[in-house]
């Protein structure tokens, strides 16, 4: 579709053949984007930097698809965005663009998403007529959809997921928090034929959702730190899906997240301050090496 579009695209190749996907990479340049074709939260996808890792990422990748196939991608270097975009009749009726913070390599996960986004206005104008573009091929009309886009050091702007949903990781929150706009609600509304609340867009803070995360599996042995960091400056929200005793897993897919972090301050440097500060005082105790009584 991008590519009838005329916008930028990358090299990709999909199949349930390793040997097809092998043949593939031949023609595609390292490092390399591999992932299932029908998995979400990032289950099975891996970055690979030569061909001696990619049939154990394929492998990796095909356990975690409903069909087997896998796709290979070409790497794009360049910074993370997200748009939320809420159309009403045609019309944008709300559009949000945030700086997406992922894990390092191998994983490359959702860390972290901040508005307003540090756009040129030139960049944001064209991404706007693109993402209407877009809708209007599929014919999408009303309703919110999320994507996921990649701006190289060129200006390039190349789309590299779409869905027509709300975003995930906590997107809603970080909007309401932003804006005071309540998507979730506006989307039910919109479902069942009403017509959706998109009230809001005044505020102008600074505003991040960090998502909170285990480097590697254990059992969660205590939490400390939470009351403390819930009434430190800017912190609006802390939600936590894991309590002591529950055995976690490491950051490797969307699902294995501890919880939530949102902050908002009146300038950036402000609330990477407030960020870092909340990070430095809640802290998650886990034993990666529990013994069978705990288990």
């Amino acid at each position: 579709m991008v590519a009838e579009l005329g916008f930028p695209v990358y090299a990709f190749a999909q199949s349930d053949s390793a040997d097809e996907l092998m043949e593939a990479a031949g023609r595609i340049s390292f490092p390399m984007v591999v992932k299932p074709t029908d998995a979400s939260g990032s289950k099975g996808l891996s970055c690979v930097e030569n061909a001696e890792a990619l049939p154990e990422a394929i492998e990796q990748a095909r356990k975690h698809s409903f069909t087997g196939e896998v796709i290979i991608e070409e790497f794009i270097e360049g910074q993370h965005f997200s748009v939320e975009r809420f159309s009403q009749d045609g019309v944008a009726a709300l559009t949000v663009v945030t700086e997406r913070g992922l894990t390092a390599m191998p994983h490359m996960i959702s860390m972290s998403h901040l508005v307003p986004a540090a756009l040129d206005p030139a960049v944001e104008q064209r991404l706007a007529s693109m993402v209407d573009a877009i809708l209007a091929h599929i014919d999408h009309h009303s309703g919110p959809v999320n994507l996921d886009f990649i701006l190289t050091s060129d200006g390039r702007i190349y789309f590299i997921e779409m869905g027509a949903r709300l975003g995930g990781n906590g997107m809603p929150m970080l909007v309401q928090q932003a804006l005071g706009v309540n998507t979730v609600q506006a989307a039910i509304k919109l479902a069942v034929g009403e017509s959706p609340e998109l009230d809001g867009h005044e505020r102008q803070q600074f505003v991040m959702l960090r998502i909170l995360a285990s480097q590697h599996d254990g059992l969660l042995t205590a939490v400390t730190g939470l009351e403390e960091t819930r009434e430190l400056d800017g912190i609006t929200d802390v939600r936590l899906f894991k309590q002591p005793g529950d055995h976690v897993r490491q950051y490797t897919q969307a699902a294995h997240k501890l919880g939530y972090l949102l902050a908002s301050a009146d300038s950036r440097h402000e609330l990477l301050e407030r960020v870092d500060r909340a990070l430095q005082t809640l802290k998650f105790e886990i034993d990666p090496h529990p013994s069978e009584t705990n288990e």
